[in-house]
């Protein structure tokens, strides 16, 4: 397991109902020890007992299609994000409920999965968000914000995808004035500038 962690930057684990208990908690403890984050998936085909989820603390849960109200309340008051990933769930099984997730107060994200059946891009996964009919008082930006990790949902200040003082940043550039626009458009061309840890490399 450490040679593992030491060539990974996380680790992602399935269900805690596919895992017995002791292994489960190993690993978590190991990659705890290695500074590494962990993630869970919870409730992707049906609705799963947070309780150990909770226990484990890990630093997100993924899908959450099938929480209830009282688990958004409990990972709200815990402080552990949701990273939904629209397109694979809506196919699969139903949409993410984030606008339920939002009124309990979960930090939303938004992710992508299953990159065989569609491209990997987190931008299409928003732009799926937004045409959903249950999503119609969804804020376009704020969607946007859940995709560029650093500013956690919140763009009070226009400015969401930037984190203060980050050394790590990637631009897209768009033709018109509306970002939303670029979002429900074409949106290939992918990053003209990436910053990582202070290095700039250009397109």
């Amino acid at each position: 397991m450490g040679a593992l962690l030491g060539m990974v930057d996380g680790i992602g684990l399935s269900a805690v109902m596919d895992w017995p208990r002791e292994p489960l908690l190993d690993i978590v403890q190991a990659s705890r020890d290695m500074g590494r984050p962990v993630a869970l998936h919870c409730s992707e085909s049906s609705r799963e007992d947070l309780s150990l989820a909770l226990e484990l603390a890990p630093e997100f849960l993924v899908h959450m299609v099938f929480g209830t109200r009282e688990d958004f309340r409990d990972l709200a008051a815990a402080r552990i994000p949701v990273v939904v990933c629209p397109r694979s769930t809506g196919r699969f099984t139903r949409a993410p409920p984030v606008m339920e997730m939002l009124r309990e107060g979960v930090d939303v994200r938004v992710g992508t999965d299953n990159a065989m059946l569609q491209g990997p891009s987190v931008l299409d996964e928003v732009a799926y968000l937004l045409t959903l009919p249950e999503n119609a008082s969804l804020d376009p930006l704020e969607a946007v914000a859940w995709a560029l990790g650093p500013a956690k949902g919140s763009n009070k200040k226009g400015d969401f995808g930037i984190a203060t003082g980050s050394r790590d940043l990637a631009v897209l550039t768009f033709d018109g004035s509306d970002p939303i626009d670029f979002l429900r458009g074409s949106h290939g061309r992918g990053a003209e500038l990436v910053m990582r840890d202070g290095r700039v490399w250009r397109r």
